[in-house]
Parts: structure tokens; sequence; C-alpha cells
């Protein structure tokens, strides 16, 4: 019993291993039908922009455009809003004084 085991084991093993075998070459033929779909693609979209990476890198390009664009907005309108601020506080402090004088020239 235990050598038809031994046997139907090593029988099975072989066979796994000539299956692994036949796979190899077809990976290689799937592969140049890969490439040969591919190039057949490119040329009949020629403006397909390069592939996926040329895509990406446009979208990276764009993105740091936007995000450029979006820290330089904000720089000025927190220029603004600082210049802003600095008046008011300035506006505060000068009628404050003017309060203070007007109270001490009341008081004698």
């Amino acid at each position: 019993m235990n050598a038809c085991k031994s046997i139907a084991g090593f029988a099975f093993a072989a066979a796994c291993m000539a299956a692994m075998a036949a796979e190899a070459p077809t990976d290689t033929t799937r592969e140049e039908r890969m490439d040969a779909a591919l190039q057949n693609y490119r040329d009949t979209h020629p403006d397909a922009g390069g592939g996926p990476f040329a895509r990406a890198e446009e979208s990276v390009k764009h993105g740091a455009r936007r995000a450029g664009e979006a820290i330089k907005h904000g720089a000025h309108k927190a220029g603004a809003a600082i210049g802003h601020g600095v008046r008011k506080t300035g506006d505060a402090i000068g009628r404050t004084g003017e309060k203070m004088e007007g109270g001490s020239k009341a008081a004698p």
C-alpha cells in the first residue's frame, strides 16, 4: 500500500514538473503577442501620448502647477490679511491713545 502511494506521489510530482516545464515557452509567446499588440495599438493611436507613463508624468506636472498656483494665491491672501490686520491694529491703538489723552485732559 505504501509503495502504491509513493509511486502515485512520484507520478503526480513528475506530472506537475512536466506541466510547469510546458508553461515556460507559452509565456515567451504570450509576451511576444503582448508586445505586438502594444505596438499595434501605438501604430493605430498616434495621439496616445506615449503610454501610461507619459500620461502619469503630465498628470504630476499638472498637479504641481495647480499646487503652485494655490500656494501663490494663499500667500497673496495671507499677505492681504496681515496688512489689513496691521492697519486695524494701528487704528485701534490710535483710538486708544486719543481716549487716554482725552481722559487725562478732562481730569484737571
